[in-house]
């Protein structure tokens, strides 16, 4: 099984996240589904919603329907909410609109990326309290260089989520596993 991030480079006219979504859509056409895992990004300030860094739930919800299109696929098997939003969307209403999407089948799983430890456990204490599936991954920065960063990636560990950790040259480290299938 083959495990396929999509990866965005640089910014400019078309998204690079949306020329590479068409580019993985297209390489996996003439594959079985079940031979790999799609993990995609919401969230990103990109020139295609302005330079805004958005998790409002409608937007969630239309990249969500853009992304599957793009990627030739129902389901995405795990979906991203790149950066916490800092424009004011209720978290709460960020992990509904995650929530739905799982509850409706366009997504396997939900995870996040390049959140605090604090934002962590609110975003996991607001799933628990409502009876919403909890992001299964996180994936926040980490440096080989800086090795104190790892102790900021140990408590990931308590709560159950995987920590796919990407350093500055966009190596990704699958740090932490857990039980959880894809």
């Amino acid at each position: 099984m083959e495990f396929c991030t999509v990866l965005t480079a640089g910014q400019g006219g078309l998204c690079a996240e949306q020329v590479a979504e068409l580019i993985c859509g297209k390489a996996f056409a003439s594959r079985k589904r079940e031979e790999f895992v799609i993990a995609t990004k919401v969230g990103s300030p990109l020139p295609v919603n302005g330079g805004t860094l958005s998790l409002a739930p409608e937007h969630i919800l239309s990249e969500c329907d853009g992304s599957r299109e793009r990627l030739g696929v129902d389901q995405i098997d795990i979906y991203y909410a790149h950066w916490p939003d800092g424009n004011g969307v209720p978290v709460e209403a960020s992990c509904g609109a995650f929530a739905q999407l799982v509850r409706e089948g366009k997504i396997k799983h939900w995870a996040i990326s390049n959140h605090s430890v604090a934002q962590t456990k609110e975003v996991l204490a607001i799933c628990d309290a409502k009876g919403w599936p909890r992001p299964v991954m996180h994936q926040p920065p980490f440096s080989l260089l800086k090795p104190d960063h790892a102790r900021d990636l140990l408590p990931y560990r308590l709560y159950s989520i995987t920590v796919l950790a990407t350093d500055e040259r966009c190596i990704e480290i699958l740090y932490v596993s857990t039980p959880s299938k894809c």
